[in-house]
């Protein structure tokens, strides 16, 4: 992600799981979205915003949003605002999760 994008951003949105249409063989995993996180948070500006939209029901959704919700329970509270959203009544829904970084440097 640092070599593609130069400056500093307001947002990053991550669509995990399958892409919408596209080939489901090809997803989203545990390893590559927290590297993807945590290359994220040091490209966004003050205020900044990550959003995730979190699809788990695919082979290692489960392990991949576990792993997810850990990096985001890890985040200094005093540096990032948390939030998720989601659908309690509805058995692997996906759902949300938006971080704000507040300022200076993340984890």
């Amino acid at each position: 992600m640092a070599e593609e994008v130069k400056d500093n951003v307001d947002a990053v949105l991550f669509n995990l799981g399958y892409l919408p249409g596209g080939d489901h063989k090809i997803m989203t995993n545990a390893v590559t979205t927290i590297n993807a996180l945590q290359a994220s948070v040091r490209l966004l500006k003050k205020e900044g915003l990550l959003v995730l939209v979190i699809y788990w029901g695919h082979p290692g959704g489960r392990e991949e949003k576990e792993a997810v919700e850990e990096w985001a329970k890890a985040l200094s509270p005093k540096e990032w605002d948390v939030m998720k959203i989601s659908f309690p009544n509805c058995q692997m829904a996906p759902y949300v999760m938006i971080m704000q970084k507040k300022f200076g440097e993340a984890l």
